[in-house]
């Protein structure tokens, strides 16, 4: 599991805070983790996470904010794996629903929950995805430049591959796809660099 100490993070504490808060609310969702827990699974006093954190709430959205990151990086690293247009977008689904999987109980809360997400927060996910729209965009256009991909806009062609793989963080709206991984996302690729008109 891609862990929040994998984040550069100066303050230790913190970083075994954020860790705990990460494996608690997973395993209890947000309203069931207590701090008290949080606090034992990190090793410290239930008043140092308010050293660093000034409500549950506050630390649930930084726990957020960091596994973002993550996964920010984590899809960035693997799509620079990739040579062609295809290869990127094979490694962005597939890094996707594997991340989708991992972290499906935190998403749920955000989903299910999103009293808890304060306005800043949400401004903050904004940036974070208009961020990972200009790396879409970004190949778009050196494909297009290379003569992998026709000359397409391709802020519309970003939007469009980035609101698809967004499916892939919620598995289970996949139910109904008898498919294995691999072919799964050979299929959506297919899908989307050849369309669907005949």
């Amino acid at each position: 599991m891609a862990e929040i100490n994998e984040v550069k993070n100066p303050h230790p504490k913190r970083r075994l805070i954020l860790k705990a808060a990460l494996e608690v609310f997973m395993e209890k969702g947000f309203y069931k983790a207590k701090m008290e827990e949080i606090a034992q699974q990190a090793g410290v006093g239930k008043g140092t996470i308010y050293e660093y954190f000034s409500s549950k709430e506050n630390l649930f959205c930084e726990t957020l904010k960091e596994s973002m990151e993550i996964y920010g990086r984590l899809i960035t690293e693997e799509m620079e794996k990739g040579q062609t247009v295809r290869e990127k977008l094979f490694r962005l689904i597939k890094k996707t629903y594997e991340i989708g999987e991992q972290f499906r109980p935190l998403a749920n809360i955000v989903i299910l929950e999103r009293s808890i997400i304060d306005k800043d927060f949400m401004e903050w996910i904004m940036e974070e995805h208009l961020s990972r729209l200009q790396v879409l965009e970004q190949i778009i256009r050196e494909g297009v430049e290379r003569g992998e991909l026709r000359p397409v806009n391709e802020k519309i062609a970003a939007r469009i591959f980035f609101g698809g793989s967004g499916v892939f963080m919620r598995p289970e709206l996949l139910e109904g796809i008898d498919l294995q991984q691999e072919q799964l996302v050979e299929e959506i690729i297919d899908c989307y660099l050849k369309g669907l008109y005949k």
